[in-house]
C-alpha cells in the first residue's frame, strides 16, 4: 500500500489518458506501476475541492475510489449519487464505492491511499492512519 501525503504526487504518476475514438473520455490501457486502473484502489483522504476533484480524474481514468472526510456532510450527495458526474475534456462517471467518515473503512485494502487536506491536518491524519497500515 502505497501512502502519498500530496495530489500532486499522484497525478504526477498518472499516465496521459488516450481516448478510445467516439467515446469520450474513455480510457485504454491507463496504468500504474504495470497495474491496470480498473484493478487499483484509491482511498481518497479528504473530500474538499481537491479530494473531490482528484476522484473525478481517477474515476474516469477507471480506478475503484474510496473517499474520506470526517464531515460526513460532505460525502452524502456523493454517496447518495454513486459518484461524480464528470464534465468536460473527461466527460464520464467516477463511481465511488464508498464514501465514509470511517477512515478504517476507506483505507481497508486500498492500494493506494492519497491524503488531500489542508497542511495543518496532514499530521494528525497520519497519526490516525498509523495504525491501520500493514504490508502488501
Amino acid at each position: 500500500m502505497a501512502v502519498l501525503f500530496s495530489a500532486i504526487k499522484i497525478v504526477d504518476a498518472l499516465p496521459t489518458p488516450r481516448h478510445l475514438p467516439g467515446s469520450a473520455g474513455a480510457t485504454a490501457g491507463a496504468t500504474i506501476r504495470g497495474k491496470q486502473m480498473a484493478d487499483i484502489t484509491v482511498a481518497i483522504i479528504g473530500a474538499g475541492i481537491g479530494g473531490v476533484y482528484l476522484a473525478a480524474e481517477l474515476g474516469v481514468l477507471g480506478a475503484r475510489l474510496r473517499l474520506h472526510d470526517i464531515d460526513d456532510s460532505r460525502l452524502v450527495e456523493l454517496r447518495n449519487r454513486g459518484g461524480i458526474e464528470v464534465e468536460g475534456e473527461n466527460l464520464g462517471f467516477a463511481a465511488i464505492e464508498r464514501a465514509t467518515p470511517d477512515l478504517g473503512a476507506a483505507v481497508d485494502h486500498a492500494d493506494i491511499i492519497v491524503i488531500v487536506t489542508g497542511g495543518i491536518f496532514q499530521a494528525s491524519v497520519a497519526r490516525s492512519l498509523a495504525p491501520l497500515l500493514h504490508d502488501g
